[in-house]
């Protein structure tokens, strides 16, 4: 019975760790929702007249509605980046503490696997002796 019960959760033990060698992460869960950015959103691009037929006043004044749009897109894009090297700053220490608790795992798991099977043979060579 001892055997039987030791060969049971020998069978468990196993199946747990093939499935928690696979340390990659995938995809994230279908229902995952993106967090909003906590940037400005990105303006719209400035209507420009047509070069052909503006006069330079027209110029002038699309010029500085150009110039005002490229200082509000560009420190928006800036604020952007930081958000893209801080989340990949935190995928990749997820990722090391989530391969980290993976190798734990299977080490744990490989341990009592082997006490599992230093039982289970004492048992076998006790019964034979009886």
């Amino acid at each position: 019975m001892k055997v039987l019960i030791g060969a049971a959760a020998m069978a468990v033990l196993l199946s747990g760790a093939a499935a928690a060698q696979e340390n990659t992460l995938g995809a994230p869960p279908p229902n995952y929702q993106v967090p909003a950015s906590r940037c400005a959103e990105l303006p719209a691009a400035p209507t420009m007249p047509d070069g052909a037929d503006a006069n330079a006043q027209a110029m002038q004044i699309a010029m500085a509605a150009f110039n005002t749009w490229d200082a509000s897109y560009r420190e928006i894009l800036q604020c952007r980046r930081v958000e893209a090297q801080e989340a990949q700053a935190i995928q990749q220490a997820r990722t090391q503490e989530f391969n980290g608790a993976v190798q734990s795992y299977n080490a744990t798991v490989a341990a009592v696997q082997a006490d599992v099977e230093e039982y289970n043979g004492r048992q076998n060579t006790r019964r034979r002796r009886n």
